[in-house]
């Protein structure tokens, strides 16, 4: 190949000379790969095609890859790209600028007996005033707490909805504010769903602080034949009390343990299964922090060795800038000087994690014990789309149907997409029912017209994970917040490709057990 067949090569692949959308060049501490968009397809690279393709590619920059084209070895490497565009149908994403999205027709078959949760928000009365909390009066995203709680007849006729609208199985979940300041009003609920859908296989869920847990609760809890609880736990007591306090400002530590202790004991070998641990880590980040968390939890002789942990970041909006301490610098960064720290800035807790697990054999039984990092991120690229043939639509990554998937129910029976979306439109109300025009002018149409051609031009469209939580206001789709989302989920979606493969190369059959997990 001369320099001229380049030239003609590049030009015919994209006449605009953008090459971004293309894929990304990422490596590990041992290999150079390179992810295409449109097959999904991932190939190892040479020193030679790695650095025409990081030029081209990655850094967009064009005119320099004319200069290296000068160098007989860079023309070898594209001669090597051109091969995988004939043979393996790579570099050829279509910059497709519309969703594959749902119609009006598909949207009223998918609701009418589409919806798999139903979660009730039972109170918007919390006992506890943890300090990060989103639903303090700081934090402008969501509502504040109240003294507001579900009545009776919105959760029954909730729960009728549901149950005409499901199929054979439906998840059925309480939310707060505590939800467990109504436990009688849950029991209740729990009690009808059972009397109205005899036929179902109902499973109900619950989040909760863990203080308001009783022996009584406890064994009604691991009564239900399917039950699962997300129960809140810092970590030690110094960690833990720092920011999870009651109304006094008094640590919540002590009887969030015993909370926990008497769900585990009440469970029994079902507690594993059951039951799923959520430690929120704030600043300062750090490796000697994480290891005393870890070390905190493992000293825990009664926790089962498994139980599922979920590692997650205090949102830096929710907190007062004295308690983010030195990451308030961070969070004033550009995301340019944010992206360029290393790795162990950018995500912390994740490079954490992955340490840890690097140095253990992974299992489906285990997977879950440094956070559901597995379970999440290998798992999306493991199940990402892998095609022959470039995708020739482009799906709504991350994005449900409204409504179908899972409903929320305020308390005041307002429905709307789910429980993390924070202010957002509305999408109906028990009394009413699902606003299925609502459903497609708000959050299909709009979506897609203001989106898609942002995620047209993008890399990792197909491997993306961001739904409407990342930008939606009362007002409908905010693109500013949706561009900043985008920018970190970019940076996100490298990492994981190079923890993935990374993993394989150590043991190529470690994440067979990924085969058997379905995806939601």
């Amino acid at each position: 190949m001369d320099k001229n067949s380049a030239i003609l090569f590049l030009e015919k692949i994209s006449g605009d000379k953008d090459y971004s959308r293309f894929g990304r060049c990422f490596k590990t501490k041992e290999k150079k790969y390179f992810y295409d968009t449109g097959t999904g397809k991932v190939c190892e690279c040479e020193e030679n095609e790695f650095e025409l393709l990081d030029m081209l590619i990655n850094k967009n920059d064009y005119p320099k890859v004319l200069e290296m084209l000068t160098e007989p070895r860079y023309l070898i490497a594209l001669e090597n790209v051109m091969t995988l565009y004939n043979d393996e149908n790579m570099f050829q994403d279509r910059g497709i600028s519309v969703f594959e999205f749902p119609n009006m027709k598909d949207i009223d078959s998918g609701i009418k007996n589409g919806i798999r949760q139903i979660i009730l928000e039972v109170t918007e009365q919390c006992n506890l005033r943890c300090k990060y909390c989103i639903y303090h009066e700081e934090f402008e995203r969501n509502r504040n707490f109240s003294n507001k709680n579900m009545e009776w007849e919105t959760a029954k006729k909730a729960l009728d909805f549901a149950a005409l609208h499901s199929q054979e199985k439906l998840a059925v979940g309480f939310y707060g504010g505590e939800p467990l300041l109504r436990f009688q009003f849950i029991k209740d609920c729990i009690e009808y769903a059972n009397k109205i859908m005899p036929g179902k296989d109902i499973t109900y869920s619950m989040t909760t602080n863990l203080t308001l847990v009783t022996d009584e609760i406890a064994q009604y809890l691991a009564s239900l034949d399917d039950c699962s609880l997300l129960v809140s736990l810092d970590g030690p007591e110094e960690i833990h009390n720092k920011f999870r306090v009651n109304m006094n400002g008094h640590g919540s530590f002590g009887d969030s343990l015993i909370g926990l202790e008497k769900l585990v004991t009440a469970f029994g070998n079902r507690a594993e299964a059951c039951i799923a641990i959520n430690t929120v880590v704030c600043p300062p980040y750090n490796k000697e922090k994480l290891d005393r968390i870890e070390s905190f939890f493992s000293s825990l002789k009664w926790l089962p060795m498994n139980i599922v942990r979920r590692l997650s970041y205090v949102s830096p909006d929710s907190l007062k800038d004295e308690d983010l301490g030195g990451y308030k610098k961070i969070r004033d960064m550009t995301n340019e000087e944010f992206y360029s720290q290393p790795d162990e800035a950018i995500d912390p807790v994740g490079e954490w994690a992955y340490d840890k697990i690097k140095q253990m054999e992974i299992t489906r039984e285990n997977s879950g014990k440094f956070g559901d990092f597995i379970q999440n991120d290998f798992l999306r690229i493991h199940k990402r789309w892998l095609t022959n043939e470039p995708l020739n639509f482009m799906p709504m990554h991350g994005c449900c149907i409204p409504g179908m998937r899972r409903l929320y129910c305020s308390v005041d029976g307002n429905f709307k997409a789910c429980e993390r979306i924070g202010n957002s439109p509305y999408i109906g109300n028990v009394n009413d029912g699902i606003a299925k025009q609502d459903i497609y002018e708000k959050y299909i149409k709009d979506y897609g017209e203001k989106v898609a051609p942002l995620c047209a031009k993008c890399w990792a469209k197909n491997i993306c994970s961001l739904c409407y939580i990342t930008c939606f206001s009362e007002d409908g789709v905010d693109m500013r917040r949706k561009e900043i989302s985008c920018i970190s989920e970019r940076n996100t979606c490298e990492r994981r490709l190079v923890h993935y493969h990374e993993s394989l190369e150590v043991n190529p059959d470690s994440l067979a057990f990924l085969n058997d997990i379905k995806m939601e």
